[in-house]
């Protein structure tokens, strides 16, 4: 089908009169010649590197371990497991506890303050399962433990016979380190 002339005369007015879609042309087509890679001329071959292991660690068994901590449960609870905590870029276990859902952190001048079971202010802390009794009340400053020295924290979001009373929002139970939980052979530790 042949194009007619008024056609014709129009589209090559369009082009050649208008500077900015001549403008726009040429620099599509400078774009793609830049994209054609230039032929090797001398022959060589690039020297390729060889890797020599690739190691992959996950974090699935910590996920396992938190959910089976959730179902053996009673009570409706959340935890974090070490793997997790060490993932995480927390300073303390208020830091990390921020992270449990349905568990809030207040905050007071930058610093981690009180720990907040779904918005409830009256949590009791424990530590090991065990009470743990300070100057100011029956919960302990989770924002003085730092993060490297937990194992587990399991927040326990409804309370049941196991736990001492008073705990009207919830029971935030801290599971620190042992000496031997370590993989290592030997640990040195010591001060100068």
């Amino acid at each position: 089908m042949p194009i007619s002339s008024q056609h014709a005369s129009f589209a090559r007015h369009a082009i050649t009169n208008r500077p900015l879609s001549l403008c726009i042309g040429l620099a599509l087509s400078c774009s793609a010649a830049a994209q054609q890679a230039a032929p090797s001329t001398d022959g060589a071959v690039a020297p390729t590197s060889t890797l020599e292991a690739v190691q992959v660690k996950g974090v699935r068994s910590s996920v396992e371990s938190a959910i089976a901590i959730k179902q053996s449960n009673a009570e409706i609870s959340d935890s974090i497991v070490a793997e997790d905590i060490g993932k995480l870029p927390d300073n303390s276990v208020a830091a990390a506890l921020q992270r449990v859902t349905g568990v809030q952190v207040a905050r007071a001048g930058g610093e981690v303050g009180q720990v907040l079971v779904r918005g409830l202010p009256n949590v009791i802390t424990t530590l090991d399962g065990r009470n743990v009794f300070t100057t100011v009340g029956r919960d302990m400053e989770l924002a003085d433990v730092p993060a490297e020295l937990l194992r587990s924290v399991d927040v326990y979001k409804t309370t049941g016979a196991q736990f001492q009373e008073g705990g009207i929002a919830g029971v935030v139970d801290v599971h620190l380190r042992r000496p031997f939980d370590f993989d290592q052979d030997s640990t040195i530790a010591g001060s100068l």
